[in-house]
């Protein structure tokens, strides 16, 4: 809740900011600018030297439903970043943590407010230069939970501005809850119904602004049931906590270790 309250304070600030500027930069919420998301083509960075990048390609072919889309090079991306025509999704490394990306092209400090970038989503996806083969496992729910987040984004300002926090106290009521990461891959597989994979993304190091992120991703239907963001202070809060087991478990899950 903290951080919603932060996140709508954020945006009260920029959107009064923007109207005393002289009263003449005009105002669009998120749910405004992305209007166009179904009709606008998606450019899709690949790294052809990239395995996770081979995998992602993969999976955008077979599961990409909501716009139309193109593959792109670095050089290529480079040429239309500035461009509002496109959006454009990419892996992108930050704080030691590799993110999908799906953001709105455009310049950062257009005149025209309602041409500039912004990121619509990241979700993390592993440790930079050091994953733990379970990111290509779940390269497909992350695209499927991407098209959909993007899709009420579309039709909700609150879950377009607090983006994957809106997702932390989901009802958690008969679901089973995986603990073990080694897990993930036959789960995914078999697409087993009302499971929850909890998945752990944190930098090999910590640092001053490194981060820890934590999720429980269903198996099924590829929806985000629960995530958090906390400074990472090495490994003791890279996995979740008995604390937070035991609040998954008053939330009427049940946990499989």
């Amino acid at each position: 809740m903290k951080n919603q309250l932060k996140v709508i304070f954020t945006v009260i600030l920029s959107v009064s900011m923007s109207l005393t500027a002289g009263g003449q930069a005009k105002v669009y919420t998120r749910k405004v600018l992305m209007e166009d998301f179904h009709i606008k083509t998606a450019k899709m960075l690949i790294n052809p030297n990239s395995t996770l990048d081979l995998a992602l390609k993969t999976e955008i072919t077979s599961r990409w439903r909501v716009s139309p889309y193109e593959f792109c090079t670095r050089e290529e991306y480079a040429a239309i970043s500035q461009d509002n025509s496109f959006y454009c999704m990419r892996i992108a490394s930050d704080q030691g943590v590799e993110f999908l990306v799906l953001e709105k092209c455009g310049k950062e400090k257009d005149p025209d407010t309602f041409k500039r970038s912004f990121e619509v989503v990241r979700i993390p996806l592993s440790a930079e230069d050091s994953p733990n083969g379970n990111e290509i496992f779940l390269l497909g729910a992350y695209v499927d939970f991407i098209q959909s987040f993007a899709e009420e984004a579309m039709v909700s300002d609150r879950v377009g501005y607090t983006g994957l926090a809106n997702y932390r106290f989901r009802s958690l009521k008969g679901k089973t809850i995986y603990m073990n990461e080694d897990d993930i891959p036959d789960i995914l597989e078999q697409g087993k119904e009302d499971a929850l994979l909890a998945v752990c993304v944190a930098p090999v190091q910590a640092g001053p602004k490194t981060r820890c992120y934590k999720m429980l991703i269903s198996a099924d239907t590829h929806e985000l049931f629960y995530y958090s963001s906390d400074k990472y202070k090495g490994d003791k809060n890279k996995f979740f906590s008995e604390k937070e087991i035991k609040e998954f478990e008053l939330r009427n899950a049940v946990i499989i270790r």
